[in-house]
């Protein structure tokens, strides 16, 4: 789904030794993965390649501190294409920045060549340091445009229905087979302590929504509760997760997915509606999810990490890495 052209149509260009490069920019764009982009003009290059998981950095230093970020998470992308105008030593030297680590020496890089001047297009192949030289300009073929959004829409709504399904049924089936338990766990809670057997919490989930969140009553678990030590029961339950088990309600409910992204409360949503982290928001709110699989490699995930991982998420969500995140969720409660 490339829309640009392969270097400019001048009579100079058109037998170019560069004609045939190692790497197919229809290959790249058609992998499932993350778009690095590196420029100021994100939207445009979204429009004319056809994708909306990217990232963007808007200089080489920035770029080079990101993509060390994402090695550090286990994220490689799909491919670079960069959007800047043309400087040698800077780009030569984002370059050999790049190969000199083997995660990163493999990653194709395209440079856009839509305001390059003629003698820097030719600089360009001279040096040779880029896998691709593209020319954005040109659209996609009418009949891509329009059948392209048909075909990804079609699969999304597919899979956000058999992603509630799944929650569905999971979450029923849990409920259902845990009722002793929760009743358990109700009757021990009313004879240790006087109040509700559940506190609910605003927080915030998919698209900003607002819900109750439940959960066994614990200290901490509602502002009233913060001055109070836990008693032994409680501080078991926290422990051992089983004051979470009714999230499952939350599922059951359509608050919550099995898989998705960190709940936030209200105050800390409050702070995440620009464009650069909103997009977190555009994945549920997930009992498990990418953040806490990544935390037993990683034990000291700061905030910045934890945000691009939910970012990611949002990004490449699908049944696929849901039932990956699953079989590795109680890995990583042990490990912690």
């Amino acid at each position: 789904m490339i829309t640009g052209i392969l270097h400019k149509t001048t009579a100079e260009h058109q037998n170019s030794k560069t004609a045939n490069l190692p790497h197919d920019v229809r290959g790249c764009i058609s992998q499932d993965g993350l778009f690095f982009y590196i420029g100021e003009n994100l939207e445009n290059a979204q429009k004319f390649y056809g994708i909306h998981n990217a990232h963007a950095e808007a200089d080489f230093e920035k770029a080079k501190l990101i993509l060390d970020k994402f090695h550090v998470l286990d994220l490689v992308p799909s491919f670079i294409l960069i959007d800047l105008p043309f400087r040698e030593k800077e780009l030569c030297n984002f370059i050999l920045w790049l190969h000199s680590a083997r995660w990163s020496s493999t990653i194709p890089v395209i440079y856009n060549i839509t305001d390059c001047s003629f003698d820097d297009i030719r600089r360009l192949e001279e040096i040779n340091v880029t896998d691709e030289l593209a020319d954005i300009r040109e659209r996609f073929e009418p009949a891509e445009v329009v059948e392209e959004p048909v075909r990804q829409r079609t699969f999304r709504k597919r899979a956000i229905t058999g992603k509630r399904i799944f929650d569905i049924m999971v979450s029923g089936s849990v409920l259902l087979m845990l009722s002793p338990l929760f009743l358990l766990i109700s009757l021990m809670i009313k004879i240790m302590a006087k109040g509700p057997v559940m506190c609910k919490v605003n927080y915030v989930g998919q698209h900003f929504r607002v819900f109750p969140m439940y959960r066994f009553r614990t200290p901490g678990c509602g502002v009233s509760e913060r001055a109070k030590r836990p008693n032994p029961f409680e501080a078991f339950l926290t422990k051992t997760y089983l004051n979470k088990l009714p999230l499952f309600i939350n599922v059951l409910k359509g608050d919550m997915s099995i898989v998705g992204n960190r709940p936030l409360p209200l105050h800390e949503a409050s702070k995440l509606t620009d464009n650069k982290h909103s997009e977190r928001f555009n994945a549920p709110a997930g009992i498990t999810g990418l953040m806490q699989i990544t935390g037993k490699r990683r034990n000291n995930l700061n905030e910045d990490e934890k945000m691009w991982l939910d970012i990611i998420y949002a990004r490449q969500q699908g049944l696929a890495m849901d039932f990956q995140i699953i079989m590795e969720t109680p890995l990583a409660m042990f490990k912690r």
